[in-house]
């Protein structure tokens, strides 16, 4: 993957929303004033930063368990052939926040969150019904080490 040349506008941008995104009326109006440009200069780089995926998702982080949800890490052994079917079914739920593949026996991890342990439950028994795969393997939280990253930008530009 070729690297990309971010400009001190961007860094900056990136360096305040990935961590202190404003909480007021006109967040994009109030983060000009932090970076010393014009709201609609922010708003355009924001959204080209989304386009080019270098901002992947742009969305509050919540700690379900303080909100009394309950979550798992899970994870299901598919063959390779059915690995796009299968994935294409848990991805449907909107409960399931995202989806990877491994290389390990269980190949196809994903974290669901559910309103409570008896959802969460019936929601693995019925993704497993309706995807037609071996049992799922729920890897329930026993203890969160790290919880948040946050990445340096340097003030130069880069290439």
């Amino acid at each position: 993957m070729a690297e990309l040349c971010l400009n001190s506008l961007q860094r900056k941008l990136l360096q305040i929303i990935q961590s202190d995104f404003p909480i007021v009326s006109r967040p994009y109006q109030e983060l000009a004033q932090q970076v010393e440009a014009r709201e609609g200069e922010v708003i355009e780089t924001i959204r080209q930063l989304c386009e080019q995926k270098v901002i992947r998702d742009f969305a509050p982080v919540f700690d379900y368990r303080r909100l009394g949800y309950a979550g798992t890490l899970a994870a299901v052994s598919v063959p390779a052939e059915q690995v796009d079917q299968v994935a294409a079914v848990i991805n449907a739920y909107p409960e399931v926040t995202h989806s990877y593949l491994r290389d390990h026996r269980y190949n196809l991890w994903f974290t669901v969150i559910a309103p409570s342990e008896e959802h969460l439950r019936h929601l693995l028994t019925e993704i497993e019904a309706e995807a037609g795969c071996p049992p799922i393997q729920a890897l329930p939280t026993q203890h969160v080490f790290k919880i948040n990253v946050a990445f340096e930008f340097s003030q130069g530009e880069s290439h």
